[in-house]
């Protein structure tokens, strides 16, 4: 038997499929996050504040690619002085072994 005629009317707006395959997807993930064999520290340390990451899914494309590349040269700053420091206190260690088995 077939169908003659206009698609029946489905009262189901557009919105309310994405609301549901969205917490279907969010729902996936979780499950597949907390399932995912190791990864015990990541689990226990990665946290985000859900407000704060609602807000930046919200900025447009060129706020979103000017705030990471503000956070990336934060980031690689930070770790540019930290390795400094670090080699120079390597640097320091490693005199003082020479001088001690001297």
């Amino acid at each position: 038997m077939s169908l003659v005629g206009q698609e029946p009317y489905c009262g189901v707006t557009k919105r309310k499929w994405e609301s549901k395959i969205s917490a279907w997807e969010a729902k996936s993930k979780a499950s597949f996050w907390n399932n995912t064999p190791g990864q015990r520290q990541a689990k226990l340390f990665i946290k985000y504040p859900k407000k704060r990451a609602s807000e930046l899914l919200l900025l447009n494309k060129k706020d979103l690619r000017t705030l990471v590349g503000q956070v990336i040269a934060l980031l690689n700053t930070t770790y540019i002085s930290w390795a400094k420091q670090t080699t120079q206190h390597v640097a320091s260690a490693r005199e003082q072994m020479k001088r001690r088995n001297k």
